[in-house]
């Protein structure tokens, strides 16, 4: 596979929102039942391969068009590092100090918060990335491009919905995974059900502020003054999304066995390790 075409599909899922929205939202959800809420979703941890190709494919980028994404990409990236950063070194606070079960839910706001800038900011480079490559788009690629991606958004909308029903069945992959016992589902269900309503809810506004930031690069404008207060209703809502889901974990973890605590972390060093060789093989010069 020309892995340079799998950059380029990614670079045009990004253009979606994909990254801060849809999938990172659902993954979070779906890990905090199915592996007692530890894993992290990758940006593009559920877009594979030919999916990538994919979208590359159906919108016919040229080769000039690559390298100019491409170069777009790589500055970009540069460009974001610091917030990336930043955010990744607070998961991984969030996640030492929920390990335990018992951290408050103030303290994990109180950590979460902190980041919000860095999260806003972000959300404006990914806003960026998208304007400056609907520039190098032609208008029928343009119009491909938002006709898959409002196709993406309605299946995005069906999953959230979809998670509303969810909690016999995730429990039911968390008993099997870590094997608990009657009275752990139980007291899991419950903390599922406590919290399921609020990230649902918090999900659903997310996804409505990325489609409502999505407008204000439609047809590859971009003003930054206007995409940083539109993004700044987004970020508000992940930090609240981020802390409902790291409660949830605490309180799960609570109920686990140091034997049960262990098998998580062996599923997510797993779950790293797929993803760091899924890059790997993927990344091309």
């Amino acid at each position: 596979m020309n892995t340079r075409s799998v950059k380029i599909g990614a670079a045009l899922l990004v253009v979606g929102g994909l990254a801060y929205a849809g999938v990172k939202g659902i993954g979070m959800a779906s890990a905090l039942a199915n592996a007692a809420a530890v894993a992290h979703t990758p940006v593009f941890a559920e877009a594979d391969p030919a999916t990538l190709q994919h979208v590359a494919d159906q919108l016919q980028i040229t080769q000039d068009q690559r390298h100019r994404i491409q170069a777009i990409l790589q500055n970009e990236r540069t460009a974001a590092a610091p917030d990336i950063h930043a955010l990744m070194a607070t998961a991984q606070s969030v996640r030492a100090m929920t390990d335990n079960g018992d951290a408050g839910a103030d303290k994990i706001h109180q950590a979460i918060a902190a980041q919000q800038p860095a999260l806003q900011d972000a959300i404006v480079h990914i806003a960026k990335v998208k304007s400056e490559i609907y520039s190098v788009l032609t208008a029928a690629q343009r119009s491909k491009a938002d006709a898959m991606l409002a196709a993406h958004d309605d299946k995005v909308a069906a999953r959230i919905n979809s998670l509303s029903g969810a909690s016999d069945r995730l429990v039911s992959a968390m008993a099997w995974r870590l094997d608990l016992s009657d009275d752990q589902q139980g007291r899991v269900r419950s903390i599922v059900d406590s919290h399921k309503t609020q990230v649902v809810n918090l999900l659903r506004q997310l996804e409505a502020q990325r489609v409502q930031l999505q407008q204000t690069t439609r047809g590859g404008a971009f003003d930054d003054a206007a995409v940083r207060q539109a993004a700044a209703g987004p970020a508000h809502t992940a930090v609240d999304l981020a802390t409902a889901l790291a409660t949830a974990k605490s309180e799960v973890f609570a109920v686990l066995t140091p034997d049960q605590r262990a098998k998580v972390e062996a599923l997510r060093t797993q779950r790293q390790h797929h993803m760091m060789a899924f890059w790997h093989a993927h990344q091309g010069a």
